[in-house]
């Protein structure tokens, strides 16, 4: 049987995908979907909206130095975090001093391209992978402080003037500073987030500060859109992407409204990863895939991959 190459270019066409990501956020992905041949259908769950009040989050910023971590959850977070600086003058390198965790690639570009600078993005943004990367990255800095004071204590047998150097106080070696057990860190997202990740560090010893960057509403013109979507039984989607618990909660919470029971019949939910799909199966949707790479292009993968 000949091989369609239309289709392996668009494998996704004739395909009706959902979109569940806030409107200003989701024409990436919309139009990558729309070049793979689908038909997109936007129904944003989510819409982020500023703080009425970001007096936590600028006294954090401006007590910077009291962190010896810094994570950075989401691109939305790295984008207020950069107005919130320049809003209190402030230059990004403000935020030197602690190590700046990096929660994805599509989070570590926003970073950079607001002039902060990136430590560590871990492979998951699950407590387990976060952890082991923190506590990786605190052993390789120790080991790197290790030499560099070895050679130092050569340089002092040979040197009177390092002799002196290396007996004046010591600055507190870096590791010590970065190493998770008793360190202060600053953790930052939207409010009401479902993150277990606090607790974990938690328990390993650290002090961690929750502060929020923005909060999130459902857009009131999702609920008619809800009601369009899924009341004509022969018109149902072939799938629906979630990019985050909040698009979970929120489609079930406009599912309740508009009056529908249970799950999407029929309907694949495409999950951008382990937290996202722990929250469709807390809601009673099995996933039907779950992203490998925890984003949007792993997110698009997995889809293609199901059809």
């Amino acid at each position: 049987m000949p091989i369609d190459e239309h289709l392996i270019v668009q494998p996704l066409k004739g395909k009706r995908i959902v979109v569940t990501r806030a409107r200003s956020q989701a024409s990436s992905l919309v139009a990558a979907l729309t070049e793979l041949g689908a038909e997109v259908i936007e129904l944003p769950t989510i819409e982020t909206v500023p703080l009425e009040s970001y007096d936590s989050l600028d006294n954090a910023l401006k007590n910077i130095a009291q962190y010896q971590w810094l994570i950075v959850t989401s691109v939305n977070t790295a984008r207020v975090l950069a107005e919130r600086l320049t809003a209190l003058k402030l230059p990004p390198s403000t935020l030197a001093p602690p190590r700046k965790v990096a929660i994805g690639s599509a989070t570590a570009k926003a970073m950079r391209e607001k002039g902060i600078e990136v430590d560590l993005i871990p492979d998951q943004y699950i407590a387990e992978s976060l952890i082991a990367a923190m506590e990786e990255a605190s052993l390789s800095l120790h080991s790197e402080t290790r030499h560099s004071d070895d050679q130092r204590e050569e340089e002092s047998l040979r040197s009177p003037e390092s002799n002196k150097a290396l007996q004046s106080p010591a600055t507190p070696s870096r590791h010590l500073a970065t190493a998770i057990h008793g360190s202060r860190i600053l953790l930052a997202r939207a409010t009401i987030a479902r993150d277990i990740i606090p607790d974990e560090l938690t328990r390993k010893g650290a002090t961690v500060d929750v502060i929020d960057a923005y909060r999130t509403i459902i857009p009131e013109e999702s609920l008619e859109r809800m009601r369009q979507v899924f009341s004509d039984p022969s018109k149902l989607p072939n799938a629906v992407t979630f990019t985050s618990s909040s698009t979970v909660k929120n489609f079930f919470t406009l599912w309740n409204e508009v009056g529908f029971s249970g799950t999407p019949e029929g309907v694949a939910a495409i999950s951008i990863g382990p937290i996202t799909g722990e929250t469709l199966r807390e809601c009673g949707w099995q996933p039907a895939t779950e992203a490998t790479d925890h984003h949007l292009e792993g997110l698009i993968a997995a889809l293609v991959d199901i059809f």
